[in-house]
């Protein structure tokens, strides 16, 4: 009786697991075709777009929680972004630089004046994307985690395969989350192929200089905590504190 109970409990509960990830699995654009052009009208970038963002070093892994702060600090369904400046795959993960952060705005439509306060209060800086006349583009569906692997194994060698294919120049990467026609998030991976230089924001720098200065720090922090030592009293080497000896305890 308990086992029949057991199984009529475990095994829907199992298959309702397997179909969940199976949905999550299949929504993730793993399975979908990717579709890798040069475009003139470069969607989000075809126009100047003001944004404020956060500046981050380290693995890439690391902007997630950028990104969901900033979700909360504006309106549900604000358009997301992130500008990666180094290819993880030749440069150490703990030299990748990155920013990340809102499209506030696009197309002369902005958000209340609130919300940029609340931005700046938090960190983020202002910032106008340039627009853009080429670019590489690729769009995938996003439904979180799975779709993430999706991009980090799949749609980001894809782009670079078509990137090498037509000996195309870029030297940085966006990725602007937002929402198609039916409500669907999605990620447009974009390789811009001119103005690249108004991409970089200001603390950006060269990775010879940001090695340096990691370098530098890490010194700083060693000579900092080698100062708060106490110091070594030779004479009180093997001295051992005096007990004294409570003349009533019989000893």
């Amino acid at each position: 009786m308990i086992e029949e109970f057991g199984y009529s409990v475990v095994i829907p509960l199992l298959l309702g697991v397997i179909s969940y990830f199976g949905y999550r699995l299949y929504t993730s654009g793993l399975f979908d075709e990717l579709k890798v052009s040069v475009v003139e009208h470069v969607p989000h970038l075809s126009k100047p777009v003001t944004v404020y963002y956060k500046y981050h070093v380290g693995p890439y892994k690391g902007v997630k929680k950028i990104y969901d702060e900033v979700s909360q600090l504006v309106p549900r369904r604000a358009k997301t972004f992130g500008l990666y400046y180094d290819d993880p795959r030749e440069t150490k993960e703990e030299l990748c630089q990155s920013a990340v952060g809102v499209i506030f705005e696009e197309d002369g439509t902005s958000y209340e004046d609130n919300y940029a306060t609340q931005l700046n209060r938090w960190g983020y800086e202002r910032m106008v994307l340039p627009a853009v006349e080429r670019a590489v583009v690729a769009r995938q569906p996003f439904n979180g985690f799975m779709s993430l692997l999706v991009m980090i194994y799949k749609s980001y060698k894809t782009v670079a395969q078509f990137i090498t294919e037509n000996r195309l120049e870029t030297g940085l990467s966006v990725e602007v989350y937002s929402f198609d026609g039916k409500g669907k998030c999605v990620v447009d991976i974009l390789f811009p192929l001119d103005h690249l230089n108004e991409f970089y924001v200001h603390e950006h720098m060269s990775t010879e200089a940001l090695e340096s200065k990691l370098a530098r720090r890490h010194f700083d922090s060693d000579l900092s905590e080698s100062e708060s030592e106490p110091e070594y009293d030779e004479e009180s080497d093997g001295e051992q504190p005096e007990t004294e000896v409570d003349p009533n305890s019989g000893n």
